[in-house]
């Protein structure tokens, strides 16, 4: 299967259509759509735009979604830009209670071209922050940085309470099962020598040997965001603000904090940022999040690996990039292989922190 996105000028089109009843309904009149930025990422277009109307102007975001191979196990099953909208439209007005964290704010759907309209965010993304973590960066704004770490923590701990708790059979593991299967498939093509040769067999082994102790278990889930990572996160003057929620789900309580502890390992891989500092980050972001929720065992192992093989996976398929992330990448996969050579031995990320 290729990758599939809806036409810029098709997209453009549809959304001034839709746009011009939405503004109907204020006595506003829409005169032009002006494109500011188009950002092309794997999994979606997201165009900034200025909107021009008979009574202002504003800024607006449109967000589409491609339709890739690797996502396919989310994309195929429902159209992902009614999720991210109806779940943008339950949360908003949620945060707009929660001091310093919040959600943009949606504005409208279109479905039959996989895309959404909501507002512009102004801030910097918080993984282009992370660059206060180098040596001898600024202290005031490494102050900075670990405070929106901590409300990054203190987000996830709302957003989950505001979708509530319950407890499933099964979970949602299975499709962690097969997300984790997508990506080790893409890995032992394009491995080139690096992985060794019976990786996949081995990781399924050891997924399929935790998932039957599991068996018959009801599991705690609450909202996954999707894809939660500092890349996915507007750092503002006054807080923070949490976008692209591509693939939310209902899955076990631990995925999303356990995806930011690997990103914070990975980050320590990186040659410029000082380890120290990024264990402090990650202090302030469990810090932020607060009590730790029980989590078995044997789930905790599950997400581990898949975050585990996602970096793998990352680090095979982005190769052009510059010589010191290649260097950065390299490590990760390194750090990653020997953790999976560990054998019963392997610390887990979730026992480590529980048991701090």
């Amino acid at each position: 299967m290729s990758y599939t996105l809806f036409d810029l000028d098709v997209t453009l089109r549809r959304v001034k259509e839709e746009l011009s009843k939405y503004l109907l309904t204020d006595n506003n009149q829409l005169v032009t759509i002006e494109v500011i930025r188009t950002f092309e990422r794997l999994f979606s277009r997201v165009v900034i735009v200025k909107i021009h109307t008979t009574q202002d102007s504003q800024f607006m975001v449109v967000k589409t979604i491609g339709h890739h191979p690797i996502n396919i196990g989310i994309t195929g099953k429902e159209n992902q830009a009614v999720v991210e909208y109806n779940v943008l439209n339950y949360l908003y007005p949620k945060f707009s209670k929660i001091k310093e964290c919040s959600v943009p704010r949606p504005i409208l759907v279109i479905p039959d071209i996989d895309s959404f309209v909501m507002e512009f965010v102004a801030g910097a993304p918080l993984d282009h922050e992370l660059d206060y973590a180098r040596y001898f960066s600024s202290r005031l704004n490494f102050q900075k940085l670990s405070k929106n770490f901590h409300q990054v923590g203190y987000w996830l701990k709302n957003f989950q309470q505001f979708v509530g708790f319950q407890r499933q059979k099964e979970g949602g593991l299975q499709t962690i099962m097969e997300r984790c299967e997508q990506r080790l498939k893409v890995i032992e093509e394009l491995n080139t020598g690096s992985i060794p040769k019976d990786f996949r067999k081995r990781v399924q082994s050891i997924l399929d040997q935790q998932l039957s102790r599991l068996s018959g278990r009801e599991i705690l889930v609450s909202g996954r965001h999707g894809d939660f990572g500092p890349w996915n996160i507007i750092a503002r003057s006054d807080g923070i603000t949490v976008i692209d929620f591509l693939g939310y789900a209902l899955e076990p309580v631990a995925v999303d904090i356990i995806k930011m502890l690997i990103n914070f390992e990975d980050e320590m891989k990186n040659v410029t940022y000082n380890p120290q500092k990024v264990k402090t980050l990650r202090q302030a972001f469990l810090e932020g999040y607060g009590p730790l929720p029980e989590v078995e065992t044997e789930v905790s192992y599950i997400i581990e690996i898949l975050y585990r093989v996602s970096s793998i996976y990352a680090s095979l398929y982005n190769t052009n990039l510059p010589f010191h992330r290649r260097i950065e990448k390299h490590r990760c996969l390194q750090t990653h292989l020997r953790w999976f050579a560990g054998g019963e031995d392997r610390q887990l990320l979730w026992s480590t922190i529980t048991h701090n």
